[in-house]
Order: C-alpha cells, then sequence, then structure tokens
C-alpha cells in the first residue's frame, strides 16, 4: 500500500525474510541515507528521525521548512513474512505542498532491497571480515577457505 500526499508519503512492503536481518537493514538504510535517527526502539523495531534534503526545497519551504520526519518500522507478520514501513511527513500536514513526497520512499526502499540482495546472496570471511558472493569458494581478499559455500 502506498499514500502520497500532504508532504509526505506513505509505504508498506511485505518481504520473506527474517525480523532481525530486516531491522539490521533498516538501520544500515537509515545510516547511508544520512537520517539523523532520533529514537531506536529496539524493542518495537522503529526508528525514528529526521532528514533536511535540498529536492525538498521548493517556495513554500522557504517558510516552512524542508525537514520531513521519518518513521520506519519492521514487524513479525507470520512465521516467515515481515512488514517494513516507512513513513515521511512533515510535522503537520500541508494540502498545498505539491512537492513529491515519495522520492525518499523509493531512495529508502531501493536501497534496503539492494542490501537485502546483498545479504541473501554474500558470505563474510571468518578471516578477515570482507563481505564475498557466495559464489567463490576461497575469499579473494585474503585466500581463506568460506565455509558453508
Amino acid at each position: 500500500m502506498k499514500i502520497i500526499g500532504g508532504g509526505g508519503s506513505f509505504e508498506n512492503r511485505i518481504y520473506e525474510l527474517e525480523l532481525q536481518l530486516a531491522w539490521r537493514l533498516i538501520q544500515a538504510c537509515a545510516t547511508e541515507m544520512k537520517i539523523e535517527v532520533s529514537n531506536l526502539d529496539e524493542k518495537n523495531y522503529l526508528l525514528e528521525g529526521k532528514v533536511d534534503r535540498k529536492e525538498f526545497n521548493t517556495i513554500f519551504t522557504m517558510f516552512t521548512g524542508s525537514t520531513r520526519y521519518v518513521q520506519i518500522h519492521v514487524q513479525q507478520l507470520d512465521a516467515k513474512d515481515v512488514q517494513v514501513i516507512f513513513d515521511i511527513h512533515k510535522k503537520q500536514m500541508e494540502v498545498y505542498d505539491w512537492g513529491r513526497g515519495d522520492k525518499l520512499v523509493d531512495e529508502f526502499y531501493d536501497l534496503f532491497e539492494q542490501k537485502l540482495d546483498e545479504a541473501l546472496h554474500s558470505v563474510i570471511c571468518s578471516k578477515c571480515g570482507v563481505r564475498v558472493s557466495v559464489k567463490h569458494k576461497f575469499c579473494p581478499e585474503c585466500g581463506a577457505p568460506l565455509k558453508g559455500v
């Protein structure tokens, strides 16, 4: 489900993966996207923060500011599926904001899915800590044999 409007956007997507992996990927995405985290609720898998980006700047943001507030949450749906929810908004809804509030949402999910693909198709070398494709039998960095490949 995707909802766009009023200076913000909300989207949720369902993935077949472990809750803890989804939570680690969310935190990695937030760091890479330079989201200033104000609350990291490890118990409830909720990340809250804010981001200020130039692409949000419009004639209206000269008066209201370009800061967007972000909430990212992951929850277990059943034994194998999790739901990842990304919500971006201003402090208050602005019906006159014609700027697309979903650019950051799209950026988050693109980055999340890229990191998910990397996590599912790679291993960490137990000797040097480098992430290596599951196709390798030996670490290209240090030459150590990769276990479980």
